[in-house]
């Protein structure tokens, strides 16, 4: 029996649930709500279960997809195989591919089979085919925690019980609660956003604050008002906690941050009420804030993601705009550099943002080492390669959501960042190169717009040294970018700075133009690469600015 951390999951032993997985599955692959099964059992169905409109295909032309559950695991036979293309030839719709989807385990004599009988096709005018082991059946199913969720709910045993129901919990943001009397901490406040936690302000005016639409991950009550009326608002504050509590499942972490001479007076009035002392912890507010800030980062995190099944897939958002996104684990929210007027001090992101990001790491990185960390970037790129630095290939199983060309879902497209591709496309090309020994050099990473003459003035202008200079595009410059020339490109990148390191390079600048998403498979390949020193382009200034270094 796969345990509730391993993608592997149980093939299905009825035939109607693996057309209906295989459904589900390729709506979501080929984002066309509309994907449906295309007729029943026993009727004619021209070698098409699965019938859509994938969004990067023709107006009027359709995928299919014939699934072959075969319970005791044996393979497809090429008779078998040519028999579903030819029923597929026949099928009154335009087809763009047809895709034979099998529980079967990978198998390199099917594989062959499969491209043989593909080639044939495309020669002859017709549909490539292409096959998805139960191997490929998975791996696109642990991108979906709803669908891991709706199929296989039995593996997690951490699951809620309590409303909302366990589909709507999953992919929905961590998030504290609030009630502030008094001012509200900033610091501590701004510490769990920039880690993903989302805060929900209650009303400190409501006498039993009602908990049943949010069902946070944690509770978080700050106590700090004037002198005036001092007892009276502990007391009504004290009922507020009280009513909250009773709300939440005892697991729930609940926290208080009061002044040390208020914090006997409420274990009185609490106790008095019939509060069990140990479902709250308190923290002074003289107390230094990464000694209250962690441990609560660190117990809403351990209950949000247990109360969510402890999926193997982790989706991460981080976005540095307004807009949420709709389905997520943690919400990183880091509008505070969105401006491009209040970009960061490089202490300050070191401070901060970095430290954030280290924290993320840590927290995930305990749970297994076959967590799928699934990355959405809304950043500015140098936030992004940081993003990469931090999730690096040795991290974990990376993968990162980008966006087609002239679409606008961020998430039309995923990128496994360590997937197989052997091909080099990078174009190289020196502006300088020094025949002496080399310390530094400027890198101008490109896969849309140039950028050289914008980087050479504000060059000249900061006076930067360089013993080097290149720009790394990108072979396929203006095409849609796949998650195979996405992976090259990285891995192509990886490979030039460490031949730059072998030259004596310590120290590189980087500029770069390309998508967020790319920015963060780059950023994975920068670990112990000397020193990289990140610069942010100023919109306003039509410049750069420096950000940070990575090292």
């Amino acid at each position: 029996m796969p345990t509730r951390r391993d993608t592997n999951f149980a093939r299905p032993t009825d035939a109607d649930e693996f057309e209906s997985l295989i459904r589900d599955i390729c709506a979501l692959v080929w984002q066309d709500p509309h994907t449906e099964k295309f007729g029943r059992s026993g009727q004619k169905q021209m070698g098409v279960d699965v019938l859509g409109h994938p969004i990067d295909a023709r107006y009027g032309v359709y995928r299919g997809a014939q699934c072959k559950l075969r319970t005791k695991g044996d393979q497809l036979s090429e008779k078998e195989i040519e028999h579903e293309v030819t029923e597929a030839r026949s099928f009154p719709h335009r087809l763009d591919r047809l895709i034979i989807v099998t529980d079967a385990l990978r198998d390199t004599h099917t594989q062959l089979i499969v491209d043989k009988i593909s080639e044939r096709e495309v020669a002859n005018g017709g549909f490539p085919v292409v096959i998805w082991f139960w191997d490929n059946v998975t791996e696109r199913l642990a991108t979906y925690p709803k669908l891991i969720i709706k199929y296989y709910a039995d593996y997690f045993v951490n699951l809620t019980t309590r409303p909302p129901i366990v589909e709507n919990l999953v992919g929905k943001p961590l998030s504290v609660a609030t009630i502030v009397v008094g001012d509200s901490h900033r610091e501590l406040h701004r510490y769990l956003t920039l880690r993903g936690i989302r805060l929900t302000d209650l009303k400190a005016s409501t006498p039993r604050p009602l908990l049943g639409k949010i069902d946070p991950d944690g509770l978080l009550f700050e106590f700090s008002p004037t002198k005036v009326n001092m007892k009276q608002n502990l007391q009504r504050f004290v009922t507020q906690l009280w009513a909250a509590l009773l709300q939440i499942d005892f697991a729930c972490p609940a926290f208080i941050f009061m002044p040390p001479s208020c914090i006997d007076d409420l274990y009185r009035l609490y106790e008095a009420l019939g509060g069990e002392l140990d479902q709250i912890e308190t923290f002074s507010v003289e107390d230094p804030i990464i000694d209250i800030a962690h441990p609560v980062f660190q117990r809403v995190f351990e209950n949000g993601y247990a109360r969510r099944g402890a999926i193997p897939t982790i989706e991460v958002t981080f976005r540095s705009g307004p807009t949420t996104p709709d389905s997520t684990l943690l919400d990183v929210d880091w509008t505070s550099i969105s401006d491009d007027e209040t970009f960061p001090p490089s202490k300050e992101w070191h401070g901060q943002y970095d430290s954030a990001l280290k924290d993320l790491v840590n927290e995930i990185g305990a749970l297994s080492s076959v967590t799928r960390i699934q990355i959405e970037s809304v950043l500015q790129l140098p936030a992004a390669i940081a993003v990469g630095f931090h999730f690096n290939l040795r991290f974990a199983r990376v993968g990162v959501w980008a966006r087609r060309s002239s679409a606008s879902d961020y998430k039309s497209q995923f990128w496994l960042s360590n997937n197989a591709v052997e091909e080099n496309i990078l174009e190289v090309e020196w502006f300088a190169h020094t025949s002496e020994a080399v310390k530094t050099a400027i890198v101008e990473f490109v896969t849309t717009i140039p950028i050289h003459e914008t980087v050479e003035n504000f060059v000249n202008v900061s006076g930067i040294e360089n013993d080097l200079w290149l720009q790394a595009g990108l072979s396929a410059n203006g095409t849609n970018i796949t998650e195979s020339i996405a992976i090259a490109y990285a891995n192509g990148i990886g490979r030039l700075i460490r031949q730059l390191n072998s030259k004596g390079v310590a120290d590189i600048h980087l500029f770069a133009r390309m998508p967020s998403a790319l920015a963060v498979l780059v950023g994975q390949r920068l670990q112990a690469c000397g020193r990289i020193h990140l610069y942010w382009f100023d919109n306003s200034a039509y410049s750069y600015t420096y950000a940070f270094t990575l090292s």
